[in-house]
């Protein structure tokens, strides 16, 4: 029904040994979304400072 390069079925396609399509949940980022933004808004304040030193002097 499906022709794929090289005989592979598409992932969605795809079943375990068993039959069974695979119903994967997949882990929520939200966390780790939030720590990135504080560590680039830490990153930005510090470069801020630093210019701000500089300009002054």
């Amino acid at each position: 029904m499906f022709k794929v390069a090289n005989k592979i079925a598409p992932l969605e396609n795809r079943k375990n040994s068993v039959g069974i399509k695979k119903q994967t949940e997949e882990p929520s980022l939200k966390g780790a979304f939030v720590s990135v933004l504080f560590l680039g808004g830490f990153i930005f304040l510090s470069w801020m400072g630093v210019y701000y030193l500089f300009i002054s002097r």
